[in-house]
Order: structure tokens, then sequence, then C-alpha cells
């Protein structure tokens, strides 16, 4: 879960920094959450997995909220149109986060997981075609072009 709150709250500022010349900005928010995270995940760790988990995520977090304010103070980007811009993304990962969480809840076995996850990311694939047309098949004319160009050059 922390992971997937960092690629998706952290990729755009991340992005940001290193096309603007900037990558040692990127560098410095993630040594200013080292600093906060080490300290309390070495207490933390003494009251189990869970706890240390829950504690991760949270950071997770608090490095997401690290990066934007960096972001906004560096370059004044908006944090709400930043935001904004994810809300496709969101929507469209609603229906397979659920699916992914029910089925979890019907059986942990390594099969009937792995089955989940193809329909998981058919269930993502469809719903960004039937909500989001448009930028579907933009995505794929993007993909199809960036391969046709591969091809072309080899």
């Amino acid at each position: 879960m922390g992971f997937a709150i960092n690629i998706l709250f952290r990729s755009f500022p991340t992005t940001y920094f290193w096309a603007k010349g900037k990558p040692q900005k990127s560098l410095i928010t993630q040594i200013i959450w080292l600093i906060i995270y080490l300290p309390i995940s070495y207490f933390v760790i003494d009251f189990g997995i869970v706890a240390f988990v829950k504690t991760s995520v949270i950071f997770n977090i608090i490095l997401c909220l690290i990066t934007y304010i960096w972001l906004c103070v560096s370059y004044k980007v908006s944090i709400k149109e930043t935001l904004l811009t994810m809300i496709k993304p969101i929507i469209v990962s609603v229906p397979m986060a659920i699916i992914g969480l029910i089925s979890y809840k019907i059986s942990t076995n390594l099969y009937f997981q792995l089955g989940v996850i193809v329909i998981c990311v058919v269930v993502c694939f469809g719903t960004f075609y039937l909500m989001f047309k448009n930028d579907f098949i933009k995505l794929i004319s993007l993909f199809a072009g960036a391969n046709h160009e591969i091809l072309k050059n080899k």
C-alpha cells in the first residue's frame, strides 16, 4: 500500500524535479524522510510487523507531503491542480482495488490470486476505456506509435 501511494503521488513531483534539472531536490526530500523514518521505525518494530507496516504507510504519505511542499515552494506549482490530474487514475483504480480486496477475503491461494490479478488488469483497462474513451485511445495510439517507431529504427 505504501509503495502504491508513493508511485501515485510522488511520481509527478519527482519527474518535475528531474525535468527542471534538479534531481537533488528529490533526493533531499528522501533524506528528510529517512531522518524521520529510520529512528521511528527502529522503535515501532518492537510492536510487531503490523505496527511497522502501518507506520511505513503513514510515512510514505508524509514523504508525499514533503515532496509536494518542496515542489510548491520551489516552483509555485499548484497542489490542487496537480491532485486534480490524479482523479482519472484514482477513478480507474477503484473498481480494481475493490475486486482485489474482495478476492483476498475469499481466498489467499496463489493461483486464485494470480487469476484475480489478470481480472484486475482487465477491469482496470475496461474501466479506463468505458469512462475515459478518448484518453484510452490516445494512450493506445501513443504506445502503438512508439512501437511502430522502434520497429522502423531496427
